[in-house]
């Protein structure tokens, strides 16, 4: 339609330097600090907190490392130290200063959202079964609901958080490698697992646009973020890159080179005063080293911390890790697992809702 490109999404302009690198045994997850200093790395060893502005490792609890492989990492504003066999997990950032609501989901199709109250005892608020849906994302929604993502069937779940009723659904043109929500806008995205990333609108489950990547070579899910006040959708690759595109065109912005063909299933982002900061991981099985790369860009020269933005400030930030005995996203989920001792461990109760299929 123009016949000119703007600047600051000329493909050909560098927008984003690279600023860290890391390397850590078998990365299967990334999350960033919420003032973006630092990373929490889920691996074989456990967990590894690294300070990007260092480029090194801070110390973390002795017990951490004895528990097993971390395949899934948030950060929240309180403590957390119970693990599940999980596929996914959030918080609700809107929780109030004494309490943290979490959301959680099984590889054998659970969701539970639980209450971490001031005295760090967890209670359940509600837990239970899907009925054919394994979730591969969740996210909280802005009135007391959560949206659940279907990894096999592609269904997108809209439940109360306070009694997980179905308040509506609807289902994706094709599975869900990952997913990620902007609420601010109201939409979400998935890895399609086809040809790129698919944008859609959040309530009405209406295609918006897809994101045209390279095709995948192996099947293994890649994840997807919104970055730059979601501006941009921001997705791994087969090839050893990370795609930056505009959410607003679909056009492809600017390839971060990470590796040479490799594998980049994990990423993270996080936008902190005007900056987006960009972490990912290359797939490495086992007990190998995956390489760990970390870019910035300010995208808002106005909202930008100019004055030491890179302090640790220890006593706001904790994290939470969550320790699985499966290796999580990066190989298919067993939809036999038995879970009867955690329905019977969480109060589990059966869902017995239908899909819409006006909407399929």
């Amino acid at each position: 339609m123009f016949p000119f490109s703007l600047p600051w999404f000329s493909s050909s302009t560098k927008r984003y330097r690279k600023t860290a690198s890391f390397s850590s045994v078998g990365c299967f997850a990334l999350a960033l600090s919420h003032n973006g200093e630092n990373l929490a790395v889920g691996g074989a060893q456990g967990i590894k907190l690294l300070n990007i502005l260092t480029q090194r490792e801070l110390t973390v609890p002795s017990h951490v490392d004895s528990c097993g492989v971390v395949t899934c990492t948030t950060w929240m504003k309180t403590r957390l130290g119970l693990g599940f066999e999980i596929t996914c997990i959030t918080w609700d950032s809107a929780s109030a200063e004494s309490t943290c609501q979490i959301a959680l989901g099984t590889c054998d199709n659970i969701v539970q959202v639980l209450v971490l109250g001031a005295n760090s005892q967890l209670q359940s608020v509600f837990a239970g079964r899907l009925d054919s849906t394994v979730p591969r994302s969740i996210a909280f929604g802005d009135t007391g609901s959560i949206y659940v993502f279907g990894l096999y069937d592609g269904n997108v779940i809209k439940l109360s958080s306070k009694d997980g009723t179905v308040l509506s659904e609807h289902r994706c043109q094709s599975v869900i490698g990952s997913a990620a929500v902007h609420l601010k806008r109201g939409l979400f995205v998935v890895d399609n697992a086809i040809d790129g990333f698919t944008l859609y609108h959040l309530e009405s489950g209406q295609l918006v646009r897809t994101f045209t990547a390279d095709p995948p070579t192996v099947p293994v899910p890649k994840q997807v973020s919104f970055g730059e006040d979601g501006k941009v959708v921001i997705g791994g690759s087969d090839n050893g890159s990370v795609y930056v595109f505009n959410r607003q065109t679909g056009v492809l912005i600017e390839t971060l080179s990470h590796t040479a063909a490799t594998l980049v299933p994990t990423i993270t982002v996080r936008d902190v005063g005007g900056r987006c900061i960009i972490a990912c991981a290359s797939l490495a099985g086992g007990w190998k080293k995956a390489v760990i790369s970390v870019w910035l860009h300010d995208y808002d020269v106005r909202k930008t911390h100019r004055t030491n933005s890179w302090t640790w400030v220890r006593s706001l930030i904790t994290f939470v890790f969550l320790v699985v005995v499966t290796l999580g996203s990066q190989i298919p989920i067993n939809n036999s697992v038995q879970s009867k001792q955690l329905r019977e461990r969480c109060g589990a109760v059966n869902w017995t809702h239908e899909a819409d299929s006006a909407n399929g």
